[in-house]
C-alpha cells in the first residue's frame, strides 16, 4: 500500500450516524442530449492514489441522497461523486429520445469518470443505479477498477416477461403525467419495498421525501419509458464475462433482491455478496453502520494493481 494510502473506514470507525452532509461541491457533466449536476462529497485534497468513487442513486432519488454517506468518505479520505440521473434532480436532457437512454446514461457515466481525481475508479450503483451501473461495466470493460451493486439486478432475463414489465411501466408513467407527483410519492412510498425507507433516520429521510415531491413529472415518466426494467437489455448471460472485482450488497429483509444476488453469484463465482443485517431494499441508509463497515472491507487496494 502506498505510504500516502489512508486507513479504512472500519479503522478510524463507522460513519457518524448524524452526519447528513451537504455536497461539498458541484459541477455540471455533459453527454449527448444530457447536461446533470455532479454532486462531490469528501476531502478536496484527497492523499494521492486514494482514488475516488462515482455513485448512482435509485430512481426518485438524486445525486445527494448519498450525502449521509459522505462521513465515510471523509473517514477514509476517499472523495464520492454522485450525478443526478435523466429525470431527476438538476439533469437536463435536451433530447428526449436520445437521452433517455442506457446509451446516453453510459456516456454520462464515462463523463463523470473522466472527472474524477487520479486514482483507482469505483462505480457503486443502488437499484436503478445500479442496473445502470452494472449495464456501464458489462459495456465498457477496464473502465472501473470495483464495482458495487446495491440491491441491483441483470434485468428481466425472458422476452415475455420484459413485455409485461415494460406494458407496466409505461402504464405507470402515463399515470405520473396525469396525476402527477401528489399522487406518485405516497403511491410509491406504499410499496412494500420502498415502505422500508421509513427506517431510515428522520433527518435524512425528510429531504429525500421532499426532492421526491420536486420531481417533474413528464421527466420521471421518461426515464420510467426509457431506463425502466422493462426496456433494459437482460444482462443474466453476460454476468460470467464480469472481470472488475464487484459486490452485490442486500438488505437481508430484501427478499426479491436477495434471491436475484444469490442467483447472480451462482452463475458468476467471480462476485461477492455482503448481506446487510435489519434492512431492506434502501439498505445502505436504512442500516448505514452496518453497510460502511461492509464496504470499507471491499474498497480494494489504494492504487491500481501492476498490470
Amino acid at each position: 500500500m502506498s505510504k500516502h494510502a489512508p486507513s479504512s473506514p472500519a479503522a478510524r470507525g463507522p460513519a457518524d450516524p448524524e452526519a447528513a452532509a451537504a455536497p461539498a461541491g458541484r459541477h455540471r457533466v455533459t453527454a449527448p442530449g444530457i447536461s446533470t449536476a455532479l454532486h462531490r462529497f469528501g476531502p478536496f485534497e484527497p492523499p494521492d492514489g486514494c482514488g475516488s468513487l462515482l455513485a448512482l442513486h435509485g430512481f426518485t432519488g438524486s445525486g445527494t441522497d448519498f450525502g449521509p454517506l459522505a462521513a465515510a468518505g471523509a473517514a477514509s479520505g476517499l472523495p464520492w461523486f454522485a450525478p443526478d440521473l435523466p429525470g431527476h434532480g438538476a439533469c437536463r436532457v435536451d433530447d428526449v429520445e436520445r437521452g433517455y437512454s442506457f446509451e446516453a446514461v453510459d456516456a454520462l457515466i464515462g463523463k463523470a469518470l473522466g472527472r474524477l481525481p487520479p486514482g483507482p475508479r469505483r462505480l457503486l450503483g443502488y437499484s436503478m443505479g445500479g442496473r445502470l451501473a452494472l449495464h456501464f461495466a458489462v459495456n465498457q470493460p477496464g473502465e472501473v477498477d470495483r464495482l458495487y451493486l446495491i440491491g441491483a439486478s441483470p434485468g428481466i432475463e425472458t422476452a415475455r416477461h420484459r413485455e409485461d414489465r415494460h406494458a407496466n411501466d409505461l402504464l405507470l408513467a402515463e399515470r405520473i403525467e396525469r396525476d402527477g407527483i401528489a399522487w406518485f410519492a405516497p403511491h410509491w412510498e406504499h410499496r412494500p419495498i420502498i415502505r422500508t425507507q421509513d427506517s431510515i433516520r428522520a433527518s435524512w429521510l425528510g429531504p429525500m421525501k421532499a426532492r421526491r415531491r420536486r420531481l417533474d413529472p413528464p421527466a420521471l415518466a421518461h426515464s420510467l419509458r426509457g431506463l425502466g426494467t422493462g426496456v433494459m437489455p437482460s444482462l443474466w448471460d453476460r454476468l460470467p464475462a464480469l472481470t472488475v472485482p464487484t459486490t452485490l450488497f442486500v438488505g437481508e429483509h430484501d427478499t426479491k433482491f436477495l434471491d436475484i444476488a444469490r442467483e447472480m453469484c451462482r452463475r458468476c463465482p467471480a462476485l461477492a455478496l455482503a448481506v446487510i443485517p435489519r434492512a431492506g431494499h434502501c439498505a445502505h441508509l436504512e442500516n448505514p453502520k452496518a453497510f460502511v463497515e461492509a464496504f470499507a472491507k471491499r474498497l480494494g487496494p489504494s492504487q491500481p494493481s501492476a498490470s
